[in-house]
């Protein structure tokens, strides 16, 4: 598996059983199932500008203007908006 962001790049490897591989050493025992799962592990933690979604709710301990912590999901924030707020 490549990364086009940066040319042709060896991000990942296939097994013999079908599960994909992180090539980074600090992930060296972390496989995927799914080519997606994959792509949103990179995406979150090796790529060199990671997306962050912020609570809406100005209060809330996830809020940007509150200078919170952001989540690195969009599905983790909806979780969060729905079971908080």
């Amino acid at each position: 598996i490549t990364s086009t962001d940066d040319g042709d790049v060896v991000v990942g490897y296939v097994l013999k059983n079908k599960k994909i591989k992180c090539r980074q050493q600090r992930c060296a025992f972390k496989t995927f199932g799914r080519q997606a799962e994959f792509e949103r592990h990179y995406k979150n933690f090796h790529a060199a500008q990671k997306q962050q979604f912020w609570c809406h709710i100005i209060s809330c301990n996830h809020a940007q203007a509150k200078g919170g912590d952001p989540f690195p999901r969009k599905d983790k924030l909806i979780k969060h908006v729905r079971e908080a707020h």
